[in-house]
């Protein structure tokens, strides 16, 4: 079975594409920085049929990073497919003007997954 962990994929694409790869048999690991709505996302997915772990995840926190890792591991010994969907705010710059300090301003604050 092919693993993916989707990280914001409680709702938008990370869900819509979490829903998809869920039917096609591929065992969802359903990151989500509110636990909550990861609950419910999970649950929603489960009821369609879905094999999905919720996992807590807010990507700016190594704590949270390690603790999905081990939460992943305790699911299975590897991970097929890792799908970075997490949003941050960026700082409002039109996209036609946005500078390279712009952009790395919003991926440094993501930080480094560290599978």
């Amino acid at each position: 079975m092919t693993s993916v962990l989707i990280t914001g994929a409680n709702k938008g694409l990370g869900y819509e594409t979490a829903r998809r790869l869920g039917k096609l048999g591929w065992r969802v690991f359903l990151g989500s920085r509110d636990e909550g709505r990861g609950r419910a996302a999970a649950q929603k997915l489960a009821a369609e049929g879905a094999q999905v772990v919720m996992v807590p995840l807010d990507v700016t926190s190594q704590e949270a990073v390690a603790g999905a890792v081990r939460l992943v591991r305790e699911h299975t010994d590897r991970m097929d497919v890792l799908i970075n969907n997490a949003g941050t705010a960026g700082g409002g710059v039109n996209p036609a003007k946005a500078t390279a300090e712009d952009i790395h301003a919003v991926y440094d604050r993501l930080g480094p997954i560290g599978w």
